[in-house]
């Protein structure tokens, strides 16, 4: 990545991005330094589940900041589902007096162009495996079109979010 850590003031974030088969998360201090991350299932879906572990999450790791999707956002395709618990996690996290900040998938994209012009879910995975090595083994293959989507994509979806937060801040 061409911005030099030094630039970007380690605060700790938490970025949580929930799908259909679950959710990933990570864990960082600034765009190349992961602490923990994990992909979880959810089968079937249940929002009070997910809650449940997510609110636990929040209290082991105590981030500055909780960075999460934009639902609202025109390309948004986020189902209803996705879309309430998003705010669900949001209120959660602001009742715990952590500070919460939303990306669309534009402006992950706007920040990946400048990393080989990165557009598109995978090459923006891609960029992210490159540059933290804890997660280049768990880098799927490139899908092709129409595909389903992959267990690991929430992992490097909230990478990207992360990693957008560091460089937009």
């Amino acid at each position: 990545m061409n911005k030099q850590v030094s630039e970007v003031v380690p605060t700790r974030v938490i970025a949580i991005y929930p799908n259909r088969l679950g959710y990933g998360y990570v864990v960082m201090e600034s765009p190349v330094e992961l602490l923990h991350w994990n992909m979880v299932k959810s089968e079937p879906a249940n929002n009070d589940e997910i809650m449940s572990q997510i609110n636990q999450i929040l209290k082991t790791y105590g981030p500055a900041k909780v960075v999460l999707e934009n639902p609202d956002s025109k390309i948004s395709r986020k189902t209803p589902r996705i879309k309430a618990l998003l705010n669900r996690i949001d209120t959660c996290a602001k009742a715990q007096s952590m500070a919460t900040q939303h990306y669309s998938r534009e402006e992950i994209r706007k920040v990946f162009t400048r990393f080989g012009g990165a557009k598109t879910k995978y090459e923006i995975a891609e960029v992210v495996a490159k540059n933290i090595p804890a997660l280049e083994p768990m880098l799927y293959n490139k899908p092709k079109y129409p595909y389903y989507e992959k267990y690991a994509v929430a992992l490097f979806d909230s990478a990207s979010l992360a990693i957008t937060h560091f460089f937009k801040n």
